[in-house]
């Protein structure tokens, strides 16, 4: 009965900074603080291999992406594919020439966290040159749950936290001081809840795009529909802060996209191993879909083999499909033993698909 009267008093976002806190005392602080040498920056070649299926189509985009196992970049005019860091990595997102990620403490094989409720996040930055990381630092630890997508926009960096139903961000001012990440990284405590939402669970939230033209942030809640039979929600914050749902047939949904036309939505029903353009199916495949990046020509979506036990998530193969904007194949890249594909993003020009 108690328990239910402060279910009901307090509010997510201090359940979000009380589990945080006490996730991270029942951890151990020394285990809980991130240790920059659990991240290898020893470069290293990856084997893949590229089918064409329109040879004539086909740009030679650079694409940084993650995966169960780090963070790698594909040099598609070099053939060439290097892993610059090790971890478990989800969301990428781009800052006055740094690249920032979100890292979960599940990071290697060896030493996977079954239980949840066990893990965290952090937020850091890598400056990147050519293929070097010549500078590297923790923005943020200490995140109860696994974030999965980050973007800056409004001047401040935005995620929503997949265990609850928030939105949360921090200015970017905090983080970066004369264009350079900061020294000593925030805690969760730095993180300011930019709407509660009111929407069932277990949301899963993990997605996010901010438009410009619009003014409205969509996020996707994926609604765990493996364990829930729910399918995925589409919520759209409007300037207002007041907000609405676009309910859809996506099974684990991924990824958000808004078009130019301001009311057409791009997303991965990625269970149904489809991307969609509003109600119709652009592009098909055999894989479970996410990870979307968007230039002038060309969409580029990850692909990774279905596992809903984590057993085979970790050294899974995966895809990165390039396709036209009518959704024809261009391209298909197979990375062998790199773990399921976390976040796609243009490495070396304009990338759509981030709130830029």
């Amino acid at each position: 009965m108690i328990k239910k009267i402060l279910n009901s008093i307090i509010t997510d976002y201090w359940k979000f900074r009380i589990r945080s806190f006490y996730l991270i005392i029942r951890n151990g602080f020394n285990l809980s603080f991130p240790d920059t040498k659990l991240i290898s920056v020893n470069k290293k070649n990856v084997h893949f291999e590229i089918e064409n299926s329109s040879n004539n189509q086909i740009n030679n985009t650079d694409l940084i992406f993650s995966t169960d196992s780090g963070i790698f970049i594909l040099l598609s005019s070099e053939n060439k594919t290097i892993q610059i860091l090790e971890g478990k990595i989800y969301g990428l997102c781009y800052h006055k020439g740094y690249w920032i990620f979100s890292r979960s403490n599940n990071y290697t094989k060896s030493n996977q966290i079954n239980d949840k409720s066990k893990r965290q996040s952090d937020i850091c930055a890598i400056k990147i040159l050519g293929t070097e990381v010549v500078d590297y630092k923790i923005l943020i630890w200490g995140i109860v749950g696994e974030v999965h997508q980050i973007d800056v926009f409004k001047n401040s960096l935005y995620f929503p936290v997949t265990g609850f139903n928030l939105l949360v961000n921090i200015p970017m001012g905090k983080l970066f001081l004369n264009d350079k990440p900061i020294s000593k990284p925030k805690t969760f405590f730095s993180l300011k809840s930019q709407v509660e939402l009111k929407i069932f669970r277990p949301s899963h939230l993990n997605s996010i795009f901010y438009s410009k033209l619009t003014d409205n942030i969509y996020l996707i809640a994926h609604n765990s529909t493996a364990h829930t039979n729910r399918n995925s929600d589409i919520i759209v914050i409007h300037n207002n802060n007041k907000s609405s749902i676009i309910n859809t047939t996506a099974h684990s949904s991924h990824n958000i996209y808004e078009m130019k036309d301001g009311k057409t939505l791009i997303y991965c029903d990625s269970n149904n191993r489809k991307l969609m353009m509003g109600n119709l199916c652009l592009f098909e495949s055999d894989t479970l879909l996410r990870g979307l990046a968007i230039t002038e020509s060309s969409i580029f979506v990850g692909g990774s083999d279905i596992d809903f036990t984590g057993d085979k998530r970790m050294s899974s193969n995966c895809f990165i499909y390039q396709i036209t904007k009518g959704g024809d194949l261009i391209k298909k890249n197979k990375f062998f033993n790199l773990g399921n594909i976390k976040e796609v993003r243009v490495y070396n020009g304009k990338d759509y698909g981030l709130s830029l």
